[in-house]
Parts: C-alpha cells; sequence; structure tokens
C-alpha cells in the first residue's frame, strides 16, 4: 500500500509543474509579440 501512495504523489506534482508550464508558455507568447511590435515600432 505505501508504494502505491509514493508512486501517486510524484505523478501529481509532475502534473502541476506541467500544468503550470505550459501556462508560463502560453502566457510568454503574447508578450514575445508585444515586445517585437515596440521594437518595429521604434
Amino acid at each position: 500500500m505505501p508504494k502505491k501512495v509514493m508512486i501517486s504523489d510524484p505523478t501529481k506534482i509532475l502534473t502541476l509543474a506541467n500544468i503550470i508550464s505550459l501556462g508560463r508558455a502560453i502566457l510568454a507568447v503574447p508578450i514575445i509579440f508585444t515586445l517585437r511590435d515596440h521594437l518595429w515600432v521604434q
């Protein structure tokens, strides 16, 4: 029984890390485009 708990916890942590990383990547895309637009305008 304890082995299942040890195996299930890291998988949950990895899934949360993946969701956070995906969210950061999605939020970073518009920032990159805005920086490029400002550079082109100047």
